[in-house]
């Protein structure tokens, strides 16, 4: 159980002047839902915690194998693809070329 599900069932605690079922009407949710989050059996869902006016908690973001930072979007803007590009046949070396073509890769 981490800090925020206390925080929820604190609020409800706060909350809850009568029956359960009053509380769960009032809120919108399922009254064995609000027993289970209070009493610790049950994580409070998202929609809970938001309808309780507190900020949801966050998934934790995959870090990068390549350079070990946290990046938006999934490709590692750190590390380049470093081979050379080749616009034309006759501006690839030689060398290249024979690779290629004994290896049958698109030229």
């Amino acid at each position: 159980m981490d800090s925020l599900d206390k925080k929820v069932m604190a609020k409800l605690r706060e909350l809850k002047s009568g029956t359960w079922k009053a509380l769960a009407d009032s809120l919108g949710h399922n009254q064995g839902l609000l027993w289970n989050v209070v009493n610790g059996k049950k994580s409070a869902p998202a929609s809970l915690i938001v309808t309780l006016g507190l900020t949801p908690r966050m998934a934790p973001a995959p870090v990068c194998r390549k350079c070990g930072a946290v990046h938006v979007r999934v490709t590692c803007p750190n590390t380049r693809n470093m081979r050379p590009r080749y616009r034309r046949l006759s501006d690839m070396p030689p060398e290249v070329l024979a690779w290629k073509i004994q290896n049958r890769e698109m030229v």
